[in-house]
């Protein structure tokens, strides 16, 4: 294997003279458009292993639906469950899609008794905090973990208001 120093455009030569020794190759992360409303969709293994893990008691609500899959976890975990978006989106899952309605959860004066859900990534503090605010027991957030630090750099945890 031939080192050879990085292009003077490379905007890190470090990371490029160490992806030269591992033989790491360029990824570009961003392949699709980014959704206007930061829209994806969580794998179902992570809602099945909160609700598995994760104990609740009452409803819980998700504010931020899309399809249900964090609903449908919580459902067959036996759970009663309801959900808002600002984009209704069916899945095909007529149970699930029954409980779901049109809304922002900026303007949520329901209280829920637990909110799980995996919000829009550019929202998230702002969404903690409402949730917060809302929510009479837990509140669950599936995200990235680079996501789950608040601006002042401190890790956020699992927050209650009672158990």
């Amino acid at each position: 294997m031939q080192i050879s120093a990085p292009p003077a455009n490379v905007k890190n030569p470090r990371r490029e003279l160490r992806n030269q020794l591992i033989g790491a190759t360029a990824r570009d992360s961003h392949i699709w458009a980014r959704d206007p409303h930061d829209w994806y969709v969580e794998d179902y293994w992570c809602s099945r292993r909160l609700f598995a893990e994760e104990p609740f008691r009452g409803e819980i609500y998700d504010p931020n639906c899309g399809w249900g899959r964090v609903l449908r976890s919580a459902k067959d975990a036996g759970y009663a469950v309801r959900g808002s978006d600002i984009v209704i989106r069916p899945s095909g899952d007529a149970e699930i899609d029954a409980v779901k309605r049109q809304a922002d959860f900026r303007d949520c004066v329901d209280p829920a008794d637990n909110i799980a859900s995996n919000p829009a990534f550019r929202a998230l503090p702002n969404f903690i905090q409402l949730a917060l605010a809302v929510a009479r027991r837990k509140v669950a957030v599936i995200t990235r973990s680079r996501d789950s630090m608040q601006p002042s750099g401190s890790r956020m945890h699992r927050s209650a208001a009672s158990g």
